[in-house]
């Protein structure tokens, strides 16, 4: 069992890079397709008609391929403070508590976008300018977000298997974290029926947890309602909490987001809220341009320039009011 695990998560590993790539391309290639674009504009003016209706589209469809290796690999972003204060232990299943959230989160989000994909399909919905199809990218999406979700659950599995045996998973960088990449992980060895028998509790007392909250949500809506600037205080309070207790702030962020507009406007409202404007913001033109930004960064390090950046912008800028 534990070589079985194990050799699934670094083939699921090796599989969600290779598809990551292929969305990194993807990005790439849209950033061409825009520069392109602009010289067109500036030389000619004939800019590419509707180009931002199929940027939109293709660019979520970029990001959501990278979701499942960034769940394989544990690169979310979270922040790191009990790292040396808490026993390995301790910290073993803050993590498994982490990866569990991360889960349901990727969970309802492909549930959600698969619905949002549903619905266009059904009534055959078109980009207004290029009359493109939007269903289709939009169930890859939701597929993409779907393998996250499975890749989160074998993640879960492995970072349980290690909090069995009283070690942290150490896979993922945090915010404050000196240590490189691990070359391997240390092996370890727990039995079959421990692993199944901790999922199978997890799991059950999860959907638990759920179903109470799911019973009594009508009075715990007028409880929220009532005290609302309590609730926002208490909510600040847990996302402070559940950022340092090692939740990614993906996770952290659309969960209490989720349940606080669940208290206020009720479940099948916000559950379409959730699946709708997760989709428009994965598509916005106007927010490709981050993940460009992002993976500038990322050259710059790669390349050993970021540095060199740093200094050359210190020397230029520094003498000024901000700077």
């Amino acid at each position: 069992m534990n070589r079985l695990t194990d050799a699934l998560d670094e083939r699921i590993m090796l599989v969600t890079q290779r598809v990551a790539f292929v969305g990194v391309l993807a990005m790439l290639v849209v950033a061409f397709v825009q520069v392109t674009d602009v010289m067109l504009r500036w030389l000619f003016n004939n800019p590419i008609s509707g180009l931002n209706e199929v940027i939109g589209l293709g660019i979520g469809v970029a990001v959501a391929a990278t979701f499942p290796a960034g769940a394989a690999q544990r690169v979310n972003l979270t922040i790191d403070l009990l790292g040396s204060v808490i026993n390995a232990k301790v910290l073993a299943w803050l993590k498994v508590f982490a990866s569990l959230l991360l889960l349901l989160f990727y969970s309802v989000l492909a549930w959600r976008i698969g619905e949002y994909a549903l619905k266009l399909q059904e009534r055959s919905a078109e980009t207004v300018f290029v009359h493109l199809p939007m269903a289709p990218f939009m169930w890859v999406i939701a597929v993409f977000l779907g393998a996250a979700g499975l890749v989160q659950f074998m993640a879960l599995l492995v970072t349980l298997k290690y909090a069995l045996a009283g070690v942290p998973d150490p896979l993922g960088w945090s915010i404050g974290q000196d240590a490189a990449r691990p070359e391997s992980r240390p092996r370890v060895q727990v039995s079959a029926r421990a692993l199944f028998v901790s999922a199978l509790a997890l799991f059950a007392g999860t959907a638990l947890l759920l179903y109470l909250l799911h019973s009594n949500l009508q009075s715990l809506s007028a409880l929220v309602q009532a005290n609302a600037v309590t609730v926002a205080t208490l909510v600040v309070v847990l996302l402070w909490v559940l950022l340092i207790m090692y939740v990614p702030l993906a996770a952290t962020m659309g969960l209490l987001g989720f349940a606080t507009t669940v208290f206020f406007i009720g479940l099948d409202p916000a559950l379409n809220v959730l699946g709708n404007e997760s989709v428009q913001f994965l598509t916005n033109s106007q927010v490709a341009v981050l993940p460009l930004f992002l993976m500038m960064g990322a050259f710059a390090v790669v390349a050993g320039m970021s540095s060199d950046i740093y200094e050359l912008a210190h020397t230029l800028l520094s003498h000024r009011r901000g700077g």
